[in-house]
């Protein structure tokens, strides 16, 4: 019985000495020219240095990191359907508060600042709450790191900080 090269070998079926094929049912050339498996792109040396810097794990700066977000922002963007997103969910997702969040887990040194535990789930928390005081969004002094139990605890977390408000004001009258 005579097997044709026209791909893997089936369960079950003879090899002869005139195949071109290995035991395991694999091609003895997987990888000869024209071969599915040896289509790929020719990079230059730029781009294959760059690439190497890119998998090699630094952080890109502040600057580049900003010119990345503003590179897809809006109309740029595969995803945009027209301005849906609230301004202030582009706000907290924006770089600034990004890095706005950094600053503040670095200055308490990653520990919650409501009972002390080193690392875990933290959170950012505004003080002064986000929606009510545009001026202080994203202000350092503005900012504690809370862990998740502590912060719900707060008086400021989702929906309290609209409900405290308005206790204020009551008061204020």
């Amino acid at each position: 019985m005579k097997v044709v090269n026209s791909g893997w070998i089936k369960k079950g079926q003879r090899l002869s000495t005139s195949t071109e094929f290995k035991k395991g049912g694999m091609p003895a050339k997987p990888f000869c020219k024209g071969h599915r498996l040896c289509i790929g792109r020719k990079y230059s040396q730029e781009t294959i240095e760059k690439m190497s810097i890119a998998h090699s794990g630094v952080k890109p700066t502040i600057e580049t990191r900003k010119k990345m977000a503003e590179a897809h922002k809006g109309v740029r963007s595969p995803f945009w359907k027209g301005g849906l997103t609230t301004i202030n969910s582009v706000i907290r997702q924006s770089v600034d508060s990004k890095l706005w969040r950094e600053a503040v887990f670095k200055r308490d040194n990653f520990t919650c600042q409501g009972c002390g535990i080193h690392g875990g789930k933290l959170q950012a928390d505004h003080i002064k709450p986000f929606a009510y005081y545009p001026e202080l969004r994203f202000a350092i002094d503005n900012g504690r790191t809370l862990c998740e139990p502590c912060h719900k605890a707060t008086d400021t977390y989702l929906y309290k900080a609209k409900q405290s408000l308005a206790a204020k004001l009551e008061l204020k009258t």
